[in-house]
């Protein structure tokens, strides 16, 4: 009998043991994460996003994934850090700054409809949690949502929750203009822009030519830091180099970044400007034979473009076009590459 008693006794701790652990992981399971309210579109926990899918009805889409070497875009391309970083800044600081009046209700869904940009965030979470306990944490979609344009005093942008039937207008407190563009589906957007990245231990090779005047052009070869051959457009070596210019010249082509991808130009354009004869052709060749390079062209104005002096231009003189393989057709500034665009006689001893 007592054994008996004993055993009920057990079965009943057992059975009351498993009814509280289990109503703790129902009562912690729900994780405003996974369960977001209508105008919930922040995340405070950004470093937990693990993948991060954009589409639209045109066509675009992308999914950018998170690595242990960084982002990648479409698992093949490396990531643009600065957007990257300012969708995280836009999902942790993002806030309800009104509902749609109602009067506008339907024309901004009928446009979110066709215009609008679909939003899948991935994260890992728990299955359940308790206290700082994680139970079970795996990849999980913790946010659906749509991005439209923008209201007509152009602060903040209308967003609509998957499943919802109001759409809100949404801004980041204190930042005058819209959001739509840290929610851009299309790949461009999204990639890397650094075409020349060499530092100068990296380095073995660099040539430059110039295709309107090749007597300025010219190659430098480095054998180790204190043998450097400066040779001219006939292959031919120059005695008397400058090797403190030559050293800070080839040190120059750390993390040098495009400013744009011209993909979105029709073949048409794009043909035409690349049929123009060539600016300048420089290509870095590493001690281990990667080679990275680009083409330019300048940027003409056949009619004149007048300055904030009042000068007419021919020539831009903030921009220019490059091409390379990787990239296709993109703009450069002046400002980042213009110091690569010297002459021989830069290197050589008067």
């Amino acid at each position: 009998m007592k054994a008996k008693t004993k055993k009920t006794l057990l079965i009943i701790i057992v059975a009351i043991i498993v009814i509280v652990v289990v109503g703790l992981f129902i009562l912690h399971r729900t994780d405003p994460m996974l369960y977001p309210k209508d105008t919930a579109f922040n995340i405070t926990d950004t470093s937990a996003i693990t993948k991060i899918f954009l589409a639209d009805k045109m066509g675009n889409s992308v999914v950018l994934s998170r690595t242990e070497k960084g982002w990648l875009v479409n698992d093949t391309f490396k990531a643009n850090n600065n957007m990257i970083n300012e969708f995280m800044r836009t999902m942790y600081y993002i806030t309800l700054k009104s509902p749609v009046p109602i009067a506008q209700r339907d024309n901004v869904l009928k446009r979110m409809s066709s215009f609008g940009t679909k939003v899948e965030i991935y994260a890992r979470v728990p299955w359940a949690r308790i206290g700082s306990l994680w139970l079970f944490p795996k990849e999980r979609k913790i946010r659906t949502f749509y991005v439209g344009d923008n209201p007509q005093d152009k602060i903040g942008t209308f967003f609509l929750m998957e499943g919802a039937k109001d759409p809100y207008i949404m801004y980041i407190p204190g930042m005058m203009g819209f959001l739509q563009n840290y929610f851009s589906p299309k790949l461009q957007d999204w990639r890397d822009h650094t075409f020349m990245n060499m530092y100068y231990p990296q380095i073995h090779k660099i040539e430059v030519t110039y295709y309107d005047k090749p007597e300025n052009s010219f190659t430098l070869i480095k054998e180790d830091n204190e043998n450097i051959h400066l040779l001219n457009y006939n292959n031919e070596e120059i005695p008397n180099t400058d090797l403190s210019k030559v050293r800070s010249y080839m040190s120059g082509f750390v993390n040098v970044r495009f400013s744009e991808m011209l993909s979105y130009l029709d073949e048409p354009k794009r043909d035409s400007i690349l049929q123009q004869k060539p600016y300048c052709n420089i290509r870095l060749t590493s001690v281990e034979d990667e080679i990275q390079e680009m083409t330019f062209y300048k940027i003409y104005y056949p009619d004149g473009m007048e300055d904030s002096f009042g000068r007419i231009n021919y020539e831009d003189r903030d921009m220019l076009h490059g091409y390379n393989k990787e990239f296709g057709l993109v703009t450069c500034q002046y400002y980042v590459v213009g110091s690569f665009f010297q002459p021989i006689s830069y290197f050589i001893i008067e």
